[in-house]
């Protein structure tokens, strides 16, 4: 988690998701900055275990187990809203998870979604297969009217912002 603070504020919708739950700082940042469902998926069963025992009595924040690639599709299946959806599910060998999850969102009927995605800094094709500019050709799959921004992370410009005016 390295957004810089009220950034989420900066795109809002009525729904949060985030992949990549790690220790919590990104659904706190989310409750912090108005949002009132937040939905947030980690792979790691200790880090789940952590946060959920963190977000227990908060009802606003549903807490997912499982491999974003997957599970993604099921909380789309029950979200009719435009959701800030926050990508940092990639750490280690999870980077193809990434392009599942914008594969996810294309194929959600809604198409009017902010998506955030951070860490533009490990997207070179030659480590990982893609970069910053294939990602805004998938983005701009999901919607040809999509807008980019460059937005403040863990160092400047590291997180791609697809959004709409």
């Amino acid at each position: 988690m390295t957004a810089s603070k009220n950034l989420f504020k900066k795109y809002p919708n009525p729904v949060f998701v985030e992949t990549g739950t790690h220790h919590g700082a990104g659904v706190q940042q989310a409750l912090n900055e108005g949002f009132k469902t937040v939905y947030s998926i980690e792979l790691n069963a200790q880090l789940f275990a952590e946060c959920y025992h963190k977000f227990a009595n908060n009802n606003n924040v549903n807490l997912v187990f499982g491999d974003s690639g997957i599970v993604l599709k099921d909380i789309l299946d029950n979200v009719n809203v435009p959701i800030t959806f926050w990508l940092d599910a990639h750490n280690g060998d999870a980077t193809a998870a990434l392009l599942q999850e914008l594969e996810i969102i294309k194929n959600h009927p809604i198409k009017t979604h902010t998506i955030l995605i951070d860490d533009l800094r490990q997207w070179e094709i030659k480590k990982v297969g893609f970069n910053t500019e294939i990602l805004k050709e998938k983005l701009l799959e999901i919607n040809s009217a999509y807008k980019f921004e460059l937005e403040q992370g863990h160092v400047p410009n590291d997180i791609l912002v697809a959004y709409l005016c």
